[in-house]
Order: C-alpha cells, then structure tokens, then sequence
C-alpha cells in the first residue's frame, strides 16, 4: 500500500471515529437521509436490552419473550405434524420440511426432549423418501435452498442416532455437487442463497455438529480453493480500491456505474458479504497466503468502504490486521 492510500485511509478512519458520539449515534445513506438510533451504547451501559448486569445471562423479559415465540414456532410445527399436513415438495432449510426438521432436532437435543428428535427422525424418514429422483432432476447444492441443507441436517441426525451407513450415504450425496460445484459454465452462482457458498456451509455445518468425521477433508479444500479463484477471475475494482476477490451477483448493472450501482453485488444472501462469511468459516481449509493476500484485503475494502457510526469500524480493522 503506498503513502497516499495509507493517509486516505488514516483520514477516513479519524473521520469515522470523529463521529462516534458516547450518547447519539447517526447512520447517513445517500441521498442525505439520516436516522436516529434509538437504542443505549453497548460499550457505556452495565446493563442492556437483553443481557443482565453480569452479561452471563440473559435477562428475564428477553428469555420469557424467546419462550414464548420458540413455544409459538414449536405449536405450528406441530400442528402440521399432527395433521399431516407437512408440504414434502419443499425439502428445502430456508422454508421448507428441512428447515422443520432442523428445528426439532436442535430444540429436542437443547432441551434433552426425545420425543422432539423422534419427530425429527420421523420426519427425515419421510422427506428422504424419492430424494434421489429430486437430486438427479434438480441439482441445487445449497445449505438454505437446496437439497444440500436437508442431506447436511439429515447426515448430522443420522449420525448421532447411530445409524453411520445412513449418515454416510447422504453425505456422498452431498459430494455428489461436486460435478456441478466445480464446472465454469454451469449456471449455478456463487452465493450463499443457492450457490456454490451455500454448499460450503453444508459441510460447516456437520463439522459445527459434532460430525467431522463423516466430512472429506480434500474435498472441501477444493472447493473452497474453486470458490476463491472464482473470486480472483473477476478482476474488478470497486471504487476507491481495488479488491482481490469481487463476486458480482449476476444481476444486470449499469456501465461505468459507481459502487452504488453495485450495492446489490455486497448482501448476504445473494451477494459477497455471505460468500466471504462462509469463506472465513472454512479458513481452516485454505493457505496461509490464500487468508492474507486474498481474504484479509478483501475483507478490509468492505469495512472501509461502508463505514458507518453505528459499524465496528476500527475494531473491524484491528481484528483483521492481527489475522483475528
């Protein structure tokens, strides 16, 4: 980095901090429009909205309005269970039978209750049922909305019932993706909604499960090794900066269009900060070298290009500068 980037950056960092007043903080969009944050600086108060004094617990208010929304989630589940009326045509985590399944899985092993994982085991079984046919029609490797979340929750249950053949046989049909992960001319994207990120989150979530025995260690490295090449075949320059990895979000945009125009390409679902979060996830998968001359740099450009008096700014910059 030369001398003149280095002072544009020290002056945009004094000016971002500049603005971090102890009792009011202001979030500024284009177009001039400002905003009141209506809510108490984390870093002045012993106490906050929803930790207690001690910050080793939540406070009463908080937990009893989670139990009572987990209570309300639980009775709907239920209620399309009993009545079977579960929709099985959606497989899918984000909205559909997958994401159900997760739930009570998670919530039965949270609160110690069987009959939650019961439900859930039940409930795999029958989503499992004429899966194969779907995998060979439709190929969507993603965590959120592909079948790749209901073989990741699917492999994790499966594995800790003890049923390991049934875990490892989704799990190969998770690896299965590799064909379409790893083909340039595919149309699948890179995102974290329905692309190649997503599928990398499968595989983060059985190592975040207890399940890292069932993941191929080699495969992941390729993929994340893919992923991030897929970033440095762009060659973009996003304002100010230019950035190793870039992700555009395949949506038409407008040429010679400023970063704004782009705003689109840096969301979470569809766009870079979700690919890079599901990246960082899998550091333990890439170099050295890939982390702080591809990542880090990457990372920093995002930082620094949306500061605002309500983002961990400075923090931001140390965490990465110390390869926290």
């Amino acid at each position: 980095m030369d001398s003149m980037t280095e002072e544009m950056l020290l002056k945009e960092k004094e000016r971002a901090l500049s603005l971090l007043t102890p009792n009011f903080f202001l979030h500024k969009k284009r177009g001039g429009d400002v905003f009141e944050n209506p809510y108490e600086d984390f870093y002045t108060r012993g106490e906050s909205e929803f930790l207690g004094p001690k910050k080793d617990a939540l406070r009463a208010g908080f937990r009893k309005e989670n139990e009572r929304m987990i209570h309300f989630v639980l009775q709907t589940m239920n209620n399309y269970y009993d009545n079977r009326t579960m929709d099985f045509n959606d497989k899918s985590v984000y909205s559909g039978v997958g994401g159900v399944i997760g739930v009570y899985y998670h919530l039965g092993k949270l609160r110690g209750d069987p009959s939650l994982e019961s439900r859930a085991e039940r409930l795999l079984g029958m989503a499992l049922d004429g899966l194969e046919d779907v995998l060979d029609s439709r190929r969507r490797p993603s965590m959120l909305l592909g079948e790749g979340g209901l073989l990741a929750v699917g492999a994790v249950i499966s594995y800790h019932a003890g049923n390991e053949e049934l875990a490892k046989k989704m799990y190969s049909h998770l690896c299965d993706f590799e064909d379409v992960f790893m083909d340039e001319n595919s149309d699948l994207p890179d995102n974290l909604a329905l692309g190649r990120a997503g599928h990398l989150l499968c595989h983060i979530y059985l190592m975040s499960k207890g399940a890292s025995e069932l993941v191929d260690s080699l495969y992941v490295e390729r993929c994340v090794s893919f992923l991030l090449n897929r970033g440095r075949g762009s060659k973009h320059v996003l304002g100010r900066w230019p950035t190793p990895l870039y992700y555009p979000s395949g949506e038409e945009k407008p040429k010679g269009g400023d970063m704004s125009d782009r705003e689109n390409d840096m969301g979470t679902l569809y766009g870079m900060t979700g690919i890079l979060y599901v990246l960082l996830k899998s550091r333990s998968f890439m170099s050295r070298s890939e982390f702080f001359h591809s990542m880090q740099p990457t990372i920093r450009y995002l930082v620094e290009s949306y500061m605002s008096p309500s983002y961990p700014y400075y923090k931001s910059l140390h965490d990465l500068s110390s390869g926290d």
